[in-house]
Parts: C-alpha cells; structure tokens; sequence
C-alpha cells in the first residue's frame, strides 16, 4: 500500500482543450467520416465555455474528455440521413453506427 505521502490528488478546474476533436460547417461534423449534427456536441463533451482573452472574458468552444453517447444513439455517414425523408435518404447511406449499449461509472444513464 502506498504511503499517503506518496498519494496525489488532483482538485480543481478539469483542463479542457481549444482543440476539438470536431469542427462543424453548416451544422455538421465536417473532418469525420461520419456526419455528426451538431446536437451531439455535448455527446463529444464539445462546450462553451468562459475565456479570458486579452483582458476580455468570451464563450468559446473547447473541448473535455467525457464523452457520452447514449443507448439508442444512432450516426450516419451522409448528412442526408438526418435532413431527408427516410426512402430518399436510405440511398445516401452507406453506414450507420447504433450505439447499443452503454457503460458509465456513477451515472445515472
């Protein structure tokens, strides 16, 4: 067992990152092979969040590391799949991921 000496704990703000794992263009992910609308934003833990910038407190998107995609998520990789009506869609789509099950820690999802 370690000495508590030697047991280290981390309190604060989690870091997020400027750098997203995403970008959307016109509602979108755009630099993924599967199109993600932008309400799956929060799913990539993608957040506003307040920055100081050059004296100046913005919202500014960042991102987290708790990502969270919930039973019966379903993405596509045509944005199609979302904006069109199903028959006409069906031929846009090549593949589609159905998030079937999921496994979190202390949450109640």
């Amino acid at each position: 067992m370690a000495k508590s000496s030697e047991l280290k704990f981390s309190v604060g703000r989690e870091e997020r990152s400027l750098i997203l794992i995403a970008n959307f263009v016109d509602g979108y992910s755009s630099d993924f092979i599967f199109k993600l609308p932008t309400s799956f934003k929060d799913a990539l833990d993608i957040k506003l969040t307040p920055r100081m910038i050059r004296g100046k407190t913005i919202n500014i998107y960042s991102q987290g590391k708790n990502y969270s995609f919930k039973q019966g998520d379903v993405i596509y990789d045509a944005k199609e799949a979302y904006t069109l009506e199903w028959g006409e869609a069906l031929g846009y789509i090549n593949n589609s991921i159905q998030v079937r099950f999921t496994r979190c820690n202390n949450r109640n999802n």
